[in-house]
């Protein structure tokens, strides 16, 4: 009996020692469970802050790409914010640059089990920035701007003399900072848009007579994922071509690699073969003295310093591919090495039919002595000087960019 009594008295014991222990760490399990709770709910809070920061300030940017003002871009922002469940007051709604919306977004969540711990709310906050794509930055996949300039910081960046025209209604983005970045002199300008990193200047009746927007953000290369072509490794197309081509008459040229340089001339009619035209280790293409040359599903790449030049009254006529074949590009018609800075030059008297994205990221592009030239879709280079009486238009196309889908389209972009 004495010894059942002493069981008993232990199992009490040790009952009474689990109901302490219990309402000492009743304090700490409640507090975990009010802290596990308002985390999820400030979490969830915080998520829908930030998509409706997200679009409110598309919203807005989709305004300014529009041709809307700011007061109206801002009251798109706040009309999206109240239709994502939060109130967006007009300071929340700024305009960092001029193609740029930003806006801010805060809320207080309720507060549950925690209430018992502490007073006052919780502030939760989001915030995000939009952009038209004209002058986005990378996170824009493909700018949508005709002529795309690279150089941070040239002046002159896009030039214009004796007369020179260029046409471009999707308009030209210019990355430099320099404040004469587009320079227009003695005649010549354009009426295309522009959006400037850095600044304008005319001189001797030099115009500029497009909606100029200066001080928007840089872009980035819209072609840097495209990797160059691999390289043939065979020669003998070239040869066979070479051999046979006396500088008159009615020639075929296949693709396929080219170590030497080729001039095309003396009044002769040149078709190209759909496919690849790599000229390696420095060989140019020369295009010149009446020559005719046509080719559809064409990609021409520059491999090691070699260039491209249309001269003395030529009329070239070439596409990109729609799609990727015989390794060719989708949707590119000239392409060089981005390390490359020989210039392309297009002059005296030369008609040029281009259909495709004309791509030399390291190399001024320039155009001269009354030459006629037109590029639908796009035109990624360096820098552009445009002289003498040279007329330049370029159509872009959003079904002939190259990499992008057909009617794939990126009208405003999130930059923060």
């Amino acid at each position: 009996m004495i010894l059942a009594g002493k069981r008993r008295r232990a199992v009490w014991l040790r009952r009474g020692l689990v109901m302490v222990l219990a309402a000492l760490l009743m304090p700490v399990v409640v507090g975990a469970m009010a802290l596990a709770l308002d985390c999820g709910v400030m979490y969830l809070q915080r998520r829908q802050a930030q998509t409706a920061a997200d679009a409110a300030a598309l919203a807005g940017a989709y305004a300014l790409y529009n041709g809307s003002n700011f007061s109206v871009a801002q009251s798109a922002a706040i009309a999206v914010g109240s239709q994502n469940g939060f109130t967006i007051a007009d300071g929340d709604v700024t305009q960092p640059k001029s193609t740029q919306v930003a806006v801010q977004v805060t809320a207080t969540p309720p507060r549950f089990f925690s209430a018992l711990w502490g007073k006052g709310s919780l502030t939760i906050s989001a915030s995000a920035t939009a952009q038209t794509s004209s002058g986005s930055s990378s996170t824009t996949p493909y700018s949508t701007a005709a002529v795309v300039l690279l150089d941070p910081t040239a002046s002159g960046s896009l030039s214009f003399a004796g007369s020179a025209q260029l046409n471009a209604p999707a308009g030209v983005q210019v990355n430099s900072n320099s404040s004469s970045a587009v320079y227009a002199n003695n005649a010549g300008g354009t009426a295309a848009p522009l959006d400037v990193v850095g600044g304008t200047r005319t001189h001797a009746a030099g115009w500029l007579t497009g909606t100029i927007t200066t001080g928007v953000a840089s872009v980035g290369d819209p072609l840097s994922s495209i990797a160059a072509p691999s390289d043939p490794g065979s020669s003998t197309n070239q040869d066979s071509f070479i051999s046979k081509y006396p500088g008159w008459g009615s020639y075929t040229m296949q693709p396929g690699q080219y170590t030497r340089s080729v001039s095309l001339g003396n009044g002769g009619n040149f078709t190209m073969q759909p496919g690849l035209y790599y000229f390696k280790g420095g060989a140019n293409l020369t295009i010149a003295n009446g020559a005719t040359v046509t080719g559809s599903g064409v990609t021409i790449y520059m491999d090691g310093g070699g260039t491209i030049s249309f001269q003395g009254g030529t009329t070239t006529t070439l596409s990109a591919p729609s799609t990727s074949s015989n390794g060719a590009i989708q949707g590119i018609v000239y392409m060089q090495d981005r390390t490359v800075s020989t210039s392309p030059t297009f002059a005296n008297g030369t008609n040029v039919n281009l259909t495709g994205t004309f791509y030399a990221a390291a190399a001024p592009l320039t155009f001269a002595g009354g030459n006629n030239s037109n590029f639908a879709s796009q035109v990624v280079v360096d820098s552009m000087n445009l002289s003498n009486g040279t007329n330049v238009t370029v159509n872009y196309s959003s079904s002939k960019v190259a990499g992008k889908p057909s009617g794939y389209n990126y009208p405003v972009a999130l930059v923060k």
